[in-house]
């Protein structure tokens, strides 16, 4: 099993225990697998409308499916209180699929969710502003979307690569846009001629389906179920189907295709393009308003209501006000860990009633002057500068201490140093004596924490902040700058002192012997990159990620090496086998398993990467800063910042590989005007001396 995957399932199990409701989109094997409380319900609103390809026990025994004797061992769909769907047509094969009984009530046609978004003007004025802002030779020609589905099994899910480009441009370039949406498992796509650039664009990690379904003037693609959801808009669909009878075969489906496809069903390139050429006199608009009527009666924009009020047994008891309006799923996930949850929660019990009595004992005595313990740190880099700083005052102490010297240690301690919350200070009763002081993650104040953060504001750690309230202990943050001293009382309490000292971890920026040390090792390990420039890059997850390593191979490979890491990491296989040969590998590094972010970055000559605090982080070097972003604008609101990325950003936005390759090969004429003022504002004491302020401070 993948890592992240078990993360994510055993951190939902453990919020499902107590949860009274439960939202899918999905089939979910964990949450079928597990006995579920009487008083919990779980509401699967699916992902597709309609009824078009076969899935879960209707594909038992075909290619695609598992065995029936398999599905039942092993069920995706079970423990539903209710299934949401998007017409009473299509009720029956949802219960086949699900492995319901004929006389089941749980799949209801209440219409689907995520549809009542096409019944409003403002989603589909934005959508149009999405589309022109990212494609402005749009404006003024009509859309044609090609969104295909994906073939085979999902883990090597392929694209359909029969769209003939150059025909569609020679026939109708002057008239129209042709927008490739592959659907999200693919990994592999194929590559536009760049001849034809301004007339067809792959915009499968820049613009959502939503937004291109309300631009479309047409809709071609072959067994997807977004055919339904584009029937609301009562536009030309053209059905792709060039495999239809090995998809059969591999899947099959709920009707008969030729009798449910409400428009062109073709096999050729030239059988299309014919039938756009005479659109107006073709495209049967009735029959897409009798398939819509069929499969989408349900979907009126009124959907999301009707399921609340049938979910929920008393809807208004559940309403709250609030200040801002926050979409679901920017709740973020729970903090992934080894220790199930409740287990967490029970050891913060645990080592608090084991440490009380041992740390109300010790505070008998006077705390010792001057004495400074840097506990649990997690940074690296902190604790190298804390080590170099050659404190005699300064005691460290890790997981590698008995709870009981531990606690000792504290308990006598004038000034604790942490890098983090800590659970077990903050489940104590500490002595005013003590100071505990907090050093930030990051030098650049740009992720929020603390207490403003949606994670605190969402309850998700409740049980856990009722033992151990949230920096309860906290007597002061050092802070790089009076601004951000502003922004960390809002996070933490305006009650506690901002120490304007600079930053401990951004001193590392600057240790010269550090860096040397850390190049020596890199290049000893690569001896035939030695010489060339170092460019760090940042993502977020490995199995997603959408960099063209080929293309910056073929721009970059001679004069830089591109060093990759990722903040979710799933090893590589390198048993499986793989058609692919990556030409490119010598010069682009994975070294999220070698080295820290701090560490790439340190030897770094330019930093690239999605807006984060350690990318901003970066500008303590004076070095180069590139933000790369496929879909800046929605990366913007989903990223919980101090700071107003949109106006306060120091760096030049590239939304696609080629703006990137441009970017680094030009970094001598890089602009430095708004990074410096920056840096000026927010990282105003970060000068490499910090460390040794902070402690003459606490001295």
């Amino acid at each position: 099993m993948r890592t992240d995957y078990a993360r994510r399932v055993f951190n939902a199990v453990e919020d499902i225990a107590t949860a009274k409701y439960v939202f899918l989109n999905e089939g979910s094997n964990a949450i079928s697998a597990i006995p579920l409380r009487p008083e919990t319900k779980v509401i699967q609103l699916w992902h597709g409308c309609g009824a078009f390809k076969k899935f879960g026990f209707s594909t038992a025994d075909l290619i695609f499916g598992a065995s029936r004797k398999e599905q039942l061992k092993h069920p995706f769909n079970k423990n539903y209180s209710l299934v949401t769907v998007s017409s009473p047509e299509v009720v029956w094969a949802y219960k086949e699929a699900m492995n319901l009984p004929e006389d089941s009530d749980i799949v209801q046609p209440t219409g689907s969710s995520r549809t009542d978004v096409f019944y409003s003007e403002e989603f589909i004025s934005q959508a149009y502003e999405n589309v022109y802002n990212q494609i402005p030779q749009a404006r003024g020609k009509k859309i044609i979307l090609y969104a295909p589905t994906f073939r085979g099994r999902v883990a090597r899910a392929k694209t359909p690569d029969m769209l003939n480009v150059k025909m569609f441009y020679e026939a109708l370039g002057d008239e129209y846009v042709l927008l490739f949406k592959h659907h999200p498992v693919v990994k592999h796509r194929p590559q536009i001629e760049k001849q034809y650039s301004e007339f067809a664009l792959d915009v499968s990690d820049s613009l959502s389906i939503e937004d291109l379904l309300c631009v479309s003037d047409i809709c071609i693609s072959d067994y997807s179920s977004l055919v339904f959801e584009y029937s609301l808009f009562e536009k030309p669909l053209i059905f792709f189907a060039y495999d239809l009878d090995e998809y059969f075969d591999w899947r099959g489906f709920y009707y008969d295709y030729f009798e449910l496809a409400p428009g062109l069903i073709a096999k050729t390139n030239f059988e299309m393009l014919d039938y756009i050429k005479h659109i107006d006199e073709r495209f049967d608009k009735q029959a897409i308003k009798d398939f819509r009527y069929k499969f989408m009666r349900s979907c009126d924009g009124k959907a999301t209501q009707r399921i609340l009020e049938y979910a929920f047994e008393n809807l208004e008891a559940h309403k709250k006000p609030c200040e801002s309006f926050e979409h679901f799923y920017t709740i973020p996930k729970v903090e992934s860990s080894t220790l199930p949850y409740f287990k967490k929660v029970a050891a913060i019990e645990e080592q608090r009633d084991y440490a009380a009595p041992i740390y109300a004992k010790e505070i008998r005595k006077p705390v010792k002057k001057g004495s400074i313990v840097a506990f649990d740190i997690h940074s690296e880099e902190i604790l190298h500068m804390l080590r170099r700083a050659k404190c005699e005052e300064l005691t460290i102490i890790g997981g590698e201490v008995s709870l009981e010297e531990v606690t000792k240690t504290i308990a006598s301690a004038e000034y604790i140093l942490i890098d983090q919350p800590n659970t077990f200070l903050d489940s104590l009763e500490m002595r005013s004596e003590t100071k505990v002081i907090l050093l930030p993650e990051n030098a650049f104040p740009l992720n929020t924490f603390g207490k403003i953060t949606k994670e605190y504001r969402s309850g998700l750690k409740k049980e856990q902040y009722a033992l151990a309230p949230l920096f309860k202990n906290l007597s002061a943050i050092v802070c790089p700058s009076e601004e951000a001293a502003d922004f960390y009382r809002t996070a933490v309490g305006n009650d506690i002192e901002m120490l304007v000292v600079g930053d401990i971890k951004g001193d590392i920026f600057t240790d010269r012997r550090y860096r040397v040390k850390l190049m020596d090792k890199f290049y000893a390990a690569h001896p035939e990159l030695d010489g060339r420039r170092v460019v760090a890059y940042f993502g977020k997850e490995r199995e997603t990620d959408n960099l063209d390593e080929s293309l910056l191979y073929e721009y970059l490979s001679r004069d830089f090496v591109i060093l990759k890491h990722y903040d979710y990491f799933t090893p590589v296989d390198d048993s499986a086998e793989s058609d692919e040969v990556n030409y490119y590998s010598d010069p682009i590094i994975d070294v999220t398993e070698e080295m820290t972010v701090y560490d790439t970055l340190v030897i770094a000559d330019i930093a690239v990467g999605p807006f984060s605090s350690e990318l901003y982080s970066f500008m303590l070097s004076g070095k180069p800063v590139i933000v790369y972003s496929l879909d800046a604008k929605n990366d913007i609101k989903r990223t919980e910042s101090f700071i107003d990325l949109e106006t306060e950003c120091p760096a030049p936005v590239c939304t696609n590989a080629e703006q990137l390759i441009n970017a680094i090969l030009d970094f001598k004429n890089y602009d430095y005007t708004r990074y410096n003022e920056l840096k000026a504002k927010y990282l105003t004491m970060c000068d490499g001396n910090s460390t040794a302020r902070l402690l003459d401070q606490l001295k």
